[in-house]
């Protein structure tokens, strides 16, 4: 293709990630000014206007920055700093400031840890993982303030859509079997191959039938999605491939919406719906589909038990409302939103072993891990309406009844489920590993391990965190002293430990083989507890351990992270000095309540200035000197924990607003 000279004063290609425009002029071959694009706009290749912010992260309510290393032009706005002083900054500090998504911040923040005078690998640890997290749980699903969950772009109903090849879906197919659905079983795998033959075959019954086609497109969306991490193949891509799938699954799915009471089948097409929506993280529209997907449940009686052979349609039957159910549960604890299903009105029993000849063998032995990924899904709802209520009945039991009822509960789920579901000890080498470790064992058998281990360590730091965050807000209670002798704290953070190491198995793990889709929100709770441990107590050796496991987890949150949303793959690793007063300072220093009243009526005005420094806080208020002037004693950083967003960020979703110590400790 040609250009005409004249053409080339409205002409403009991207090169490099720079956007380069022309000046209007007579002259066909004007001088061109060359405009750096911005991070964000650098990394998806799209057009960038050059201003700061630029037009595409305004409209889009992105962070708009330039980080990145370029030498090509100069910035066309530069910070204050740099104007004042005349020159761009190194290539040195370049490369330092584009780890980070905030190069202004992290230059400051830098100044000031390289000027600490205390513990630095101590007290920059601690600060890494809270800034870790403020940052993750600013994306998480339970803050609405961020773009719209959107599947593709170009959804029309005009679209024509073109199944792909059969040895494709059935790759698909496979993976949903084998990889993504370690306890959601309640399709059975003939009835898909059956469509599958059907389907490509041509076959005008299958064609016809809505429901079955859904279920069958369905199928494959999910385990497209999915066959990203089993295959090691592009996440971003697999999306876009099985969203197509999923749109013509969903138009199918659409003309027997009418149809009551739903069928066995209809009702497979709509947790499958609901399954699709989890596998990309858009944990919002699956809440609203998982609520249309009970209450046709609910029309078809499946939470009732009735008095009918076992046979396959019963097996699909209890295993579509057992799904819902855990499905449910995580969604509410996630979410913290009111569960759907209650108890009380559920009489359907487990899926049990049996029907081997229609099931398959592996089928079968699936059967004893689904329930007890089940079982601890109804501890876990127990735990969340008992522990957890929006309003506090004046004749409920205490909290520590509550707690040994639970405990019970637990226990009994360990002495009747196989070992090989119990949370790993600190000894791997048991005799039980040892025998285990002769034999071949599926893959799926091993998905299914690692999602009920870390489905059991999430119900144990949601049984006992409670006790540590009332340690937390206890007044007059001075941080940083010995650890505490309290056998619910004890094991509420050996759960956070065991699961942030399951978080850093995942770092090393480039297929994702260790995801769940609920693991990102197990991981910032553990990873919270711990922190919350280690600014409270003083303990060497724990720490040591705590923070070799802390920095591998947070790396596996952010891989984690990017199946959520692609703003929240930024980890603020640089900030490491918000606990220095923690971390450096001598064990007697104020108490939560002494600084708590100090900052708010000196420091914790969201929209002043915090003083970021004990001579910038003496010169603000002389009557602190003796308090502010204190060995390690940091009022930004204080200020910051107790007051900061971040904290309650970290609290909403890491210990839950709904304890009501913290209900009157959080800023509205």
């Amino acid at each position: 293709m040609l250009f005409r000279p004249e053409d080339m004063s409205t002409f403009s290609v991207e090169i490099d990630a720079a956007t380069m425009t022309t000046v209007p002029g007579s002259s066909p071959f004007a001088k061109k000014y060359v405009t750096r694009a911005c991070d964000t706009c650098k990394k998806r290749k799209c057009k960038c206007d050059g201003l700061e912010p630029c037009y595409r992260c305004a409209s889009f309510r992105l962070d708009c920055s330039y980080n990145a290393s370029y030498k090509r032009v100069k910035r066309r706005k530069l910070d204050n700093d740099q104007a004042r002083a005349g020159r761009r900054p190194s290539p040195q500090q370049n490369e330092s400031i584009s780890n980070s998504p905030n190069g202004t911040d992290d230059a400051r923040l830098s100044t000031e840890t390289e000027g600490d005078a205390g513990d630095a690998s101590a007290h920059a640890f601690l600060k890494s993982v809270y800034t870790h997290l403020q940052s993750m749980g600013q994306v998480l699903p339970r803050n609405l303030h961020r773009p719209a969950e959107q599947i593709l772009e170009g959804d029309s109903v005009a679209s024509i859509f073109f199944p792909p090849e059969r040895h494709f879906a059935q790759e698909y197919i496979d993976c949903f079997y084998e990889h993504s659905n370690a306890t959601y079983r309640y399709i059975p795998r003939s009835q898909i191959e059956h469509l599958l033959a059907g389907f490509y075959g041509q076959e005008e019954e299958f064609l016809q039938d809505d429901a079955s086609i859904a279920v069958l497109l369905l199928v494959m969306a999910v385990g497209c999605v999915w066959l990203a991490s089993w295959r090691n193949l592009d996440l971003e891509e697999q999306k876009t491939k099985g969203s197509r799938l999923f749109k013509a699954g969903r138009r199918r799915l659409a003309q027997v919406a009418t149809v009551y009471p739903p069928t066995t089948t209809i009702l497979q097409g709509h947790v499958l719906e609901c399954q699709f929506y989890l596998a990309l993280n858009m944990f919002n529209t699956a809440w609203v589909s998982l609520g249309n997907a009970i209450r046709l449940g609910q029309v078809a009686g499946l939470q009732r038990a009735v008095k009918q052979e076992y046979s396959l349609k019963e097996w699909s039957r209890r295993g579509i409302f057992w799904s819902l159910y855990m499905m449910d549960r995580y969604l509410s604890a996630a979410l913290g939103r009111p569960m759907a299903l209650d108890d009380v009105d559920i009489t359907l029993p487990y899926p049990r072993p049996g029907l081997e000849e229609d099931l398959g063998k592996n089928e079968v032995g699936l059967t004893k891990g689904v329930v007890a990924h089940i079982r601890l899904t109804q501890i876990t709802g127990r735990i969340l309406k008992q522990l957890y209520p929006a309003v506090k009945h004046p004749r409920t039991p205490k909290s520590d009844d509550i707690v040994m009822d639970i405990e019970l509960d637990l226990q009994i789920w360990l002495e009747e489920t196989p070992s090989f579901f119990h949370p790993k000890s600190d000894d791997d080498r048991s005799e039980a590993g040892d025998c285990l470790a002769f034999f071949e064992i599926p893959w799926i058998f091993k998905r299914q391990q690692r999602t009920v281990r870390a489905a059991y360590n999430f119900t144990t730091i949601l049984l006992y965190r409670g006790y540590l965050l009332d340690e937390f807000l206890q007044p007059n209670v001075p941080r940083r002293r010995i650890p505490s002798s309290k056998p619910a704290v004890e094991k509420c953070v050996e759960a956070a430990l065991r699961l942030a190491s399951f978080a850093a198995d995942i770092e090393a793990d480039e297929t994702y083989n260790s995801v769940y889709w609920v693991t990102t929100h197990f991981t910032f709770c553990a990873i919270s507890i711990l922190t919350v441990y280690m600014t409270l107590y003083n303990d060497p050796d724990q720490q040591r351990i705590i923070e070799a496991v802390l920095e591998r987890a947070m790396r596996g949150h952010r891989k984690l992270d990017n199946s959520i949303n692609n703003q929240s793959q930024r980890l603020l690793e640089e900030s490491r000095s918000i606990a220095q007063a923690i971390q450096a300072s001598p064990p007697e220093y104020p108490s939560r309540m002494q600084r708590q009243d100090l900052t708010a009526s000196h420091l914790c005005e969201r929209s002043s200035t915090i003083p970021i420094s004990n001579e910038v806080a003496a010169q603000s208020d002389e009557h602190l000197d003796s308090i502010y002037n204190e060995t390690g004693w940091d009022p930004q950083g204080y200020a910051n924990i107790l007051h900061g967003e971040g904290l309650g960020v970290i609290m909403n979703i890491g210990f839950d607003t709904s304890l009501s110590p913290l209900n009157s400790f959080l800023p509205p």
